[in-house]
């Protein structure tokens, strides 16, 4: 029972074909055995998750996250998680970290945006926007967040050719 691989790999495959409650236990007894495995740290998060137990899937993804700090993809699911538990400002400052990883990612730019917008923070979202709009020049998206966030802002004779832009974008 307290063999890191048998245990992990014991969860692993229970969550790998959706058995999420059996996967648990092996999980924590990976964890506890080994704190300081990413992988471990990571699964069990997304099992917790999955099982709409977010407080504690953030608690793993956290831990996970301070193993590697600079994992944009954990990053990205931190910032969402911490956007549906309603912790804004966590959830945008995270989103910004995983864009600092990935500058070249279009969909961290909006985990970003949105992230500041959820946190009401529209002026930092503008600013988002705009640089987005610009490491994005054909990007519909791209363009309607910065429309969005203009119009937002008082400047809808800016911000509608924005909009108008990506309608008509493919």
């Amino acid at each position: 029972p307290g063999l890191f691989e048998a245990n992990f790999n014991l969860g692993y495959m229970y969550q790998s074909r959706g058995d999420l409650a059996a996967a648990e236990m092996p999980l924590r007894r990976a964890v506890r055995s080994q704190p300081n495995d990413f992988n471990a740290q990571y699964i069990l998060g997304a099992v917790l998750s999955k099982l709409n137990r977010t407080d504690e899937a953030l608690k793993h993804w956290r831990l996970a996250s301070a193993l590697r700090p600079d994992d944009a993809r954990l990053l990205q699911i931190l910032a969402v998680e911490y956007s549906k538990g309603r912790y804004f400002r966590d959830a945008a400052q995270v989103a910004e970290k995983a864009l600092a990883s990935k500058p070249g990612d279009a969909a961290l730019w909006l985990t970003a945006i949105k992230a500041r917008q959820d946190a009401d923070e529209h002026p930092l979202a503008l600013r988002l926007a705009e640089k987005m709009a610009a490491a994005f020049p054909g990007n519909s998206r791209a363009a309607f967040e910065l429309g969005y966030e203009l119009v937002r802002a008082g400047r809808a004779a800016e911000g509608l050719p924005w909009l108008d832009r990506a309608m008509r974008s493919p």
